[in-house]
């Protein structure tokens, strides 16, 4: 839920903008999104150790939602959710299992406008960083991306994400440059570790 009233706020400001007379220059847009975050292990939300110290440095000069559920428990139906502005009932995809999309390749209907789409129609240079193998191109997540990165690895999508950056929106402030303003998304995994505690491996 904070991710999606974020985004939306920022939607509404892209249309403000373009409704003015004098046009401001549009701020760019980074979305990010932690796959299997815990939220009772932030500090961010009263966990005792100090484990998201950049999350709370923004917490302090943002907004931060203390009642938020995911709009599925799988991360392809909710992620489309959150890309769709729309509920698992009304888009209808899930996510079955290993194979079930390369089985069953979604098609969206062309009603169906992703936000980097949206993003798009606002003349912005849009890219994502995907971490998760199922939100690749096979199964639709470019739709609306100029480019989309798809790799496991931590290092090579922030490598990735760094020199498309630095290619789109250049070492000048936004108030100077002459490049098009931006939309990034990235996906990352809270952690690769995989597999029961260690508590609960047989011996």
């Amino acid at each position: 839920m904070t991710t999606r009233r974020l985004v939306f706020g920022t939607l509404l400001l892209l249309l403000a903008v373009g409704g003015c007379a004098d046009k401001q220059p549009q701020p760019n847009v980074l979305l990010v999104l932690i796959d299997t975050l815990r939220q009772d292990h932030l500090h961010l939300y009263g966990y005792e150790r100090r484990t998201s110290d950049w999350m709370d440095a923004l917490g302090t000069e943002g907004w931060v939602f203390e009642n938020h559920v995911a709009s599925a428990s799988q991360t392809v139906p909710s992620t489309l959710s959150l890309l769709l502005s729309r509920h698992p009932a009304e888009h209808g995809f899930v996510h079955l299992g290993p194979g079930h999309f390369s089985r069953n390749p979604p098609l969206y209907p062309e009603e169906f406008l992703f936000l980097a789409e949206v993003f798009q129609e606002q003349g912005y240079a849009t890219a994502g960083f995907v971490g998760n193998p199922f939100l690749n191109h096979e199964n639709g997540f470019a739709q609306g991306f100029d480019k989309l990165f798809n790799v496991r690895r931590d290092e090579e999508l922030t490598h990735a994400a760094t020199d498309w950056l630095r290619a789109v929106a250049g070492p000048l402030p936004t108030e100077a440059r002459e490049t098009l303003p931006f939309f990034a998304a990235t996906t990352r995994f809270a952690t690769d570790r995989w597999g029961p505690p260690t508590l609960m491996v047989p011996r």
